[in-house]
């Protein structure tokens, strides 16, 4: 039976998870924390580049006290074998004696198979605490799995009035301060970032994350577009930057490819419009001011030939909060 407790641990489970978005694709985040007798005895997160996983981890701090232990995991345990063992057979052999899942995985080589694993081994298993919260976390990986392509986070900064930049193009800055710095922890969730070539020549962005502390969590950019300037600042930083041209759907698969879950688009209107159109666009992350430009300022969004008030694009909201004198809010597509 599902308690308060158990709510508190797996939030703790997920927080940790949560602490390695953007740096462990094309695995999930997955975090693990083991109980006995109400004292936290083992945690672990997967480690960069997806090994080790999560449950070994806890398992190793653990020791000898995962014996008749609760293991809270925020997703299945893995039940297939590559370089590393299945999860759900070190659980077995640490002799744990519940586990508690927040969601199931949905790739084929596991998908019950570690839920089945546990209870055949006499571990009683719970699943489905904070599952919705759990999926969010993950979204990248589910949406891979799911859709067959990267999860599509598009940000935009814009005045009160939906506008990106003055009608001479000057946009420095619409936004505080406090806002770009919130920017740059988008960039440090995702596994990469997105712009377009035209972005690329008028800005020559770093597209970094520039906050104290999370620089290793800059994640691999791309650039959409055959005309790249090689003396591009992310061309020559050491950084890992790649160019892709062609449809979208190309763009989409090839980003599954080089092993990327999640994308954070950052190009101009004419990117982040093409992206929405196509109907890529999953999330949209908005840092409002609270000033107010005009008629004649750019657009966040162009054209999207919509002639129909019932195939207008609908997004809902997942939270706002207000960052210094900004508005943030968080929408998913509908």
């Amino acid at each position: 039976m599902i308690n308060k407790s158990d709510s508190s641990y797996m939030e703790y489970a997920l927080n940790l998870a949560n602490s390695k978005l953007g740096l462990v694709s094309p695995n999930p985040s997955v975090g693990c924390v083991i109980v006995k007798n109400d004292i936290i005895v083992g945690i672990g997160i997967t480690a960069n580049g997806g090994r080790p996983h999560a449950e070994t981890q806890a398992i190793a701090m653990a020791g000898k006290n995962t014996i008749g232990a609760t293991a809270y995991v925020t997703l299945e345990p893995c039940a297939h074998e590559t370089t590393t063992p299945s999860c759900a057979k070190e659980l077995v052999k640490a002799s744990i004696s519940r586990c508690v899942i927040a969601v199931k995985d949905i790739d084929s080589r596991t998908c019950g198979k570690g839920i089945k694993i546990l209870e055949q081994a006499g571990i009683k298993v719970e699943t489905g605490l904070l599952e919705k919260k759990a999926k969010s976390l993950n979204s990248g990986f589910f949406s891979v799995l799911e859709k067959k392509r990267p999860l599509f986070t598009a940000k935009i900064a814009t005045s009160l009035d939906g506008k990106i930049a003055l009608s001479n193009g000057m946009s420095k800055w619409i936004t505080s301060d406090l806002s770009r710095k919130y920017g740059h922890y988008l960039r440090a969730t995702h596994d990469c970032i997105l712009i377009g070539e035209n972005t690329l020549r008028l800005d020559n962005p770093t597209l970094d994350c520039r906050i104290n502390g999370m620089e290793n969590q800059s994640p691999a950019r791309i650039v959409l577009g055959n005309n790249i300037p090689k003396d591009s600042k992310i061309l020559n930083d050491g950084g890992i930057t790649h160019i892709i041209s062609g449809e979208l759907e190309k763009v989409s698969s090839k980003i599954i490819e080089l092993g990327y879950n999640s994308c954070l688009i950052e190009g101009g209107s004419n990117v982040i419009t093409k992206f929405i159109s196509a109907g890529l666009v999953d999330r949209l992350a908005v840092f409002s001011s609270s000033n107010i430009i005009g008629g004649d300022g750019l657009s966040c969004i162009k054209d999207l030939g919509i002639i129909d008030i019932n195939n207008i694009m609908k997004y809902k909201m997942l939270s706002s909060r207000e960052i210094g004198s900004d508005m943030f809010r968080l929408f998913e597509k509908e």
